[in-house]
């Protein structure tokens, strides 16, 4: 080859390559790392455009709130953070077995004097009572109730019965009376008055309807659909994993009409190659997971334009 253009970049060490702004085109090699930057003129050490001994860390987590799960490219791996309990009230499980994090609840370590904003029980309409204190307090206010609705009347200076003062020693569910330790029933006449057993039912069913409330929220795993050819993503895979099992090339359709802020994790399990394609607008930096045991995430921006990020060639 006698005609030969030699053309050569700026280099410098990775320690050094920011001490200088490339202009807007210009390129500098790193001479210890080998990753090649391009500048834009107000960058100091230029962009990065190609790393050979890892990727570049363009990933991110999504949404406005919640805590972030993906942390980090380092060398072509992809770091997460691991999820932690953050008290003794709720577990975190690895199922293996499933592919799944189990949380839970662990009901024998929450305090339930803790417990506040409970319901309101009844109306003074109702002849029931109109205010429920706080559970630490362990509290009835002042009732609406008369001599003639037959429950246990008690006297008390601050014009409440406290859990201490008035424990229940028994309950007629046909009548409705509470009774009470013998020292604590002062005068039968008075009109400060404990509860029914209709509305104690009422509150053991809304500490119920807490812990049920409680359970729902955080006892979510992430399902998994397994699929061996061509797949299009259905509604029903909203928050879940598709494996693709495929052994020959197949094919993942991104479909329209989904919900705005749909999304849905596809990982290759299999040794055939998946590309992923969209009936709307596809935007991302590839279509193929070239590699077993990569994947991407899809999101759906409204207008049927979808977002797929992970390792796409």
């Amino acid at each position: 080859m006698t005609n030969r253009i030699k053309i050569q970049v700026l280099r410098a060490t990775s320690a050094n390559r920011t001490s200088y702004t490339p202009a807007e085109g210009e390129w500098v090699l790193e001479t210890d790392t080998g990753n090649l930057y391009m500048g834009d003129g107000t960058t100091a050490g230029g962009l990065l455009k190609f790393a050979p001994n890892g990727n570049v860390n363009s990933a991110a987590n999504i949404g406005a709130g919640g805590v972030g799960v993906y942390k980090e490219i380092v060398g072509g791996e992809i770091r997460f953070k691991n999820i932690n309990a953050g008290s003794s009230k709720v577990s975190v499980t690895a199922d293996v077995a499933n592919d799944e994090i189990d949380i839970d609840i662990v009901e024998g370590n929450i305090n339930y004097n803790n417990l506040s904003n409970l319901p309101t029980l009844g109306t003074a309409a109702d002849n029931d009572e109109t205010d429920f204190a706080t559970a630490a307090q362990g509290t009835l206010a002042d009732s609406a109730l008369q001599s003639g609705d037959n429950v246990s009347e008690l006297t008390n200076d601050a014009n409440y019965i406290t859990s201490a003062q008035a424990p229940v020693q028994s309950v007629n569910g046909d009548t409705g009376t509470v009774v009470l330790d013998a020292d604590d029933i002062s005068d039968a006449s008075t009109t400060n008055k404990f509860a029914t057993q209709a509305q104690l039912d009422q509150i053991t069913t809304n500490q119920n309807n807490i812990t049920d409330l409680q359970n729902d929220k955080l006892d979510k795993v992430l399902s998994v659909n397994t699929q061996t050819g061509n797949y299009t993503i259905q509604a029903s895979d909203s928050g879940a994993k598709v494996l693709m099992n495929n052994s020959s090339t197949a094919t993942v359709t991104l479909p329209n009409g989904l919900d705005t802020g749909f999304q849905v994790a596809v990982s290759r399990i299999g040794s055939g190659i998946v590309t992923v394609s969209a009936s709307g607008t596809l935007n991302s930096q590839g279509t193929q997971l070239d590699l077993q045991h990569t994947g991407f995430v899809a999101t759906h921006l409204g207008s049927n334009v979808w977002l797929v990020e992970g390792r796409l060639v």
